[in-house]
């Protein structure tokens, strides 16, 4: 798949694959318009008794056994995602879905070109650091922009997520993958998604945006009593003036 990446990314409208860590099962999605009538394949049982309930009580043993956690994401794939299928409706029923329970979320875009670099990175990290990761590893494609501080500002991008689900809101160990994961998207020019988890503040984000002052230029003349600003916009935009120096 990887060597015939730029192949598989054109060929669609919209196209992304998802990774079973600890496996080699990638499962691709390839999505464009059409005038076809809806046709789904939702299953309480599939999706909701085995891709959740199911899944959660596994996700939950392996707190105890991590090791559990790659025979898990085999026999996910082997269950639900080992069949081709072809589903039509409505845009917004295609591209959202419900992630159904509680989980830690990492996701950055990178020039695309890295593309295969960062997961063959990725994936030599998990088969060697003893850490089980869970699936899937999300890759999609979007096309370049000009919006000032979308991660996709100038280039065409790849956004690589990586999830850990939290099973009955338990905490699950992430540290180490997380660490290993943002150090390896930001040396290769990443920028992280803004809805999402990252330890990035202003000075690394203003290196990574180029209109990162001109954005708070407009931000500033639009609020300038920073009504909108939270602790989140204070270590990423609009941190104490001393630490902007």
């Amino acid at each position: 798949l990887l060597d015939n990446l730029e192949n598989n990314v054109v060929q669609s409208e919209h196209y992304k694959f998802h990774w079973w860590p600890h496996t080699d099962h990638v499962a691709a999605f390839n999505v464009d318009r059409t005038d076809k009538p809806v046709k789904t394949s939702k299953s309480w049982f599939w999706d909701y008794l085995i891709g959740f309930h199911l899944l959660q009580f596994m996700y939950w043993l392996s707190t105890f056994l991590p090791s559990l956690v790659k025979y898990i994401n085999r026999y996910h794939f082997s269950w639900l995602k080992s069949q081709p299928e072809e589903i039509i409706d409505e845009a917004e029923k295609i591209f959202t879905f419900d992630c159904l329970f509680a989980q830690y979320v990492n996701e950055w875009a990178i020039p695309r070109e890295k593309t295969a670099y960062v997961m063959k990175r990725l994936k030599k990290w998990l088969d060697e650091s003893g850490f089980f990761a869970h699936m899937p590893v999300e890759v999609r494609f979007v096309a370049k922009d000009d919006i000032y501080m979308s991660p996709a500002f100038g280039r065409d991008v790849c956004f690589i997520g990586i999830i850990m689900f939290r099973p009955y809101r338990k905490f699950v160990p992430h540290e180490d993958f997380w660490n290993f994961y943002e150090d390896l998207m930001f040396s290769v020019g990443g920028r992280p998604h803004w809805a999402k988890a990252h330890k990035l503040g202003s000075q690394a984000l203003r290196k990574i945006y180029p209109n990162f002052d001109d954005f708070r230029n407009v931000c500033s003349k639009l609020d300038p009593g920073r009504l909108f600003v939270n602790d989140y916009l204070e270590r990423t935009l609009f941190p104490p003036e001393k630490v902007m120096t």
